[in-house]
């Protein structure tokens, strides 16, 4: 279930922004679809499942610039946690595995 949109509403409930004009403009113009993002990611990682953000993002067909923010809004919120374990993401830089709460 999507959440009620407003500009208002606290990071990490909703993107975050910096100081500058232009990051709060894209956190604006990105919420809808962070929501959506946010929706597809909780339902992939409530079944146990283990991804970085950029594996979940490449399985969903988002974009990892996309993912990983919302996945560190999740584990803000609680909903997904980070594993301990770690992979290499495409860049090779060493990135979380995420996995929903409730789950080893």
């Amino acid at each position: 279930m999507s959440k009620q949109l407003s500009i208002f509403e606290p990071y990490p409930n909703s993107p975050g922004f910096k100081r500058r004009d232009t990051s709060k403009k894209a956190a604006v113009k990105i919420r809808r679809r962070a929501f959506t993002i946010q929706d597809q990611l909780k339902a992939l990682f409530a079944a146990g499942n283990k991804y970085t953000a950029d594996e979940a993002g490449a399985i969903l067909g988002i974009s990892p610039f996309s993912c990983r923010p919302r996945c560190t809004e999740l584990a803000e919120q609680g909903l997904i946690r980070d594993s301990g374990h770690r992979r290499l993401n495409a860049s090779g830089v060493s990135a979380i595995v995420w996995v929903g709460t409730g789950f080893e």
